[in-house]
């Protein structure tokens, strides 16, 4: 570094990357550039500049003094950027890298705790703690529970009721049941030539069900013709244990087999 106390001294002194540090206050004979004493000068090859280390700087820098993209990642130094100095809204999600935000990063109170976090995980019974699904959260007749009997076939009585099939079940306050009932029967009519005076005369096979709940007819059908009849009906019942009894008679007709059951529809 050189120390020029004249112009002419000055003069001799342009030189690429020289550094100066005037006396006095000097002007340069090529460029006109007034120097000032006391500062420090680099020759650039066509100007002097101010050449200022850090030592010597007084005060703080302010965000007019540095340019543009100046300061890059590596000076910043871990951990200095607060939330506070974010603006809002300025992160976008191209900004976070996948698989970057976890379940420990994030509030419980706005998304998943770590323990509820499922990832790729399906979710099965040990996941679901009991008593912990609502009747809200079931879908209207989604849950449904079926009690039922079948009778095979058998002697009826030709006057008195027989049971066929019967079943019980415990009802809550509330619960509707689909009541189906189901018989195999045979029965017949027609004319038949007796021999005698009169001529022809008409006969009828029948069979007789009936439906009880508790102990009640709520449904009662005869016929004199083979086929698989059926009754169905949905039951509201109140809380306790209630029966369903399917019942049947043979006039000359024949019950084969039958079948009851409810199905709780759950509310």
């Amino acid at each position: 570094m050189a120390v020029p106390d004249s112009n002419a001294e000055l003069a001799a002194l342009r030189s690429t990357d020289q550094i100066i540090y005037p006396q006095v206050n000097l002007t340069d004979s090529l460029t006109g550039q007034a120097l000032s004493a006391g500062r420090l000068y680099r020759w650039t090859g066509t100007a002097w500049i101010a050449v200022v280390s850090a030592t010597e700087l007084a005060g703080q820098i302010t965000s007019t003094q540095i340019s543009s993209n100046a300061i890059s990642s590596d000076k910043i130094a871990a951990n200095a950027i607060t939330a506070g100095k974010i603006a809002a809204g300025a992160i976008s999600s191209s900004q976070i890298a996948a698989g970057e935000i976890r379940a420990v990063n994030l509030a419980s109170e706005t998304l998943i705790t770590q323990a509820g976090q499922l990832g790729t995980a399906v979710i099965g019974t040990a996941q679901i703690q009991d008593l912990s699904v609502g009747t809200l959260k079931v879908a209207n007749n989604a849950i449904s529970e079926t009690v039922a009997a079948y009778w095979g076939g058998g002697v009826l009585d030709y006057y008195n009721w027989s049971t066929l099939a019967q079943i019980s079940f415990n009802a809550e306050a509330g619960d509707r049941f689909q009541v189906m009932a189901q018989w195999r029967c045979y029965g017949e009519s027609g004319y038949a030539d007796s021999g005698g005076e009169g001529g022809p005369q008409r006969y009828d096979f029948y069979w007789l069900v009936r439906v009880l709940a508790d102990g009640g007819e709520w449904y009662f059908a005869r016929g004199n013709y083979e086929a698989w009849p059926s009754y169905i009906n949905v039951i509201a019942f109140g809380a306790g244990w209630h029966s369903i009894t399917l019942q049947g008679i043979e006039q000359s007709g024949e019950v084969y087999s039958a079948y009851v059951s409810a199905t709780r529809l759950k509310r």
